[in-house]
């Protein structure tokens, strides 16, 4: 839940950025996620699986700080589970079963815990989970693979919903993924992207309408497109 929190509020601290009916573009994400020049520089590497020990893998590790709970290091791999695999939980603090380049997490979307797929681009990831979710401000930023979806084609596992709009990991485009359905209605205060109803996020402080070309927007807003969303989708300001 924080993770996405986190999201949410560094969208909305760059959402008076444009006006109505301008894109929302990759320039957005770097006024919001901040230059990648501040970014940690690895000290091993998940994908190319340099930089760690004999018996060890490179993964997320906890910090041990609330403000980012984790980092890219080395740790214990005592199993070799594939891609994919649940049962990887070995119990808090503990070291997960998960083979190298993997990392067990639950916790994001609808999805349970299971080995996923570290990565840096969307070109890490498989093809049933093509997008980078980036999770720690690395450099390369690192994330997990993750499924993206339609909005209002209604494909998310119930009672998720397709509207949580996501910096692609190459911080060119966005992206949309599922999210739990929240009760707080368009217009309304919001702070994590779960409160609020379906086709709607939470968008500098305020549930707003998803739309696209087929979708328009309520009289009184504008659908401001958003780089990289399919059918000219956005969020109506």
């Amino acid at each position: 839940m924080r993770r996405r929190l986190v999201f949410a509020m560094l969208l909305a601290a760059c959402d008076g950025s444009s006006e109505n009916g301008t894109p929302i573009d990759a320039a957005h994400i770097d006024a919001a996620l901040g230059s990648p020049d501040a970014a940690v520089p690895l000290i091993c590497d998940p994908v190319s699986g340099g930089g760690c020990g004999q018996g060890q893998k490179c993964t997320m590790v906890r910090t041990g700080t609330i403000q980012q709970p984790w980092t890219v290091g080395c740790d214990e791999q005592p199993g070799n589970l594939a891609e994919g695999d649940s049962n990887c939980f070995t119990g808090a603090g503990a070291p997960d079963l998960c083979g190298p380049g993997l990392w067990c997490f639950a916790g994001y979307q609808v999805d349970g815990r299971y080995c996923r797929q570290l990565c840096h681009a969307d070109s890490d990831c498989p093809a049933h989970a093509d997008r980078c979710l980036t999770y720690v401000a690395t450099s390369p930023a690192t994330g997990m693979c993750a499924m993206d979806c339609t909005p209002f084609a209604n494909a998310c596992p119930y009672p998720s919903n397709c509207s949580e709009i996501i910096p692609d990991a190459d911080r060119s485009t966005f992206w949309v993924g599922c999210h739990q359905t929240g009760s707080t209605g368009v217009g309304q205060p919001c702070v994590g992207v779960s409160e609020c109803v379906a086709n709607a996020y939470c968008w500098g402080g305020l549930c707003r309408a998803l739309c696209d070309a087929q979708h328009g927007c309520s009289v009184g807003t504008t659908c401001d497109s958003i780089d990289g969303l399919a059918n000219a989708g956005g969020i109506c300001r």
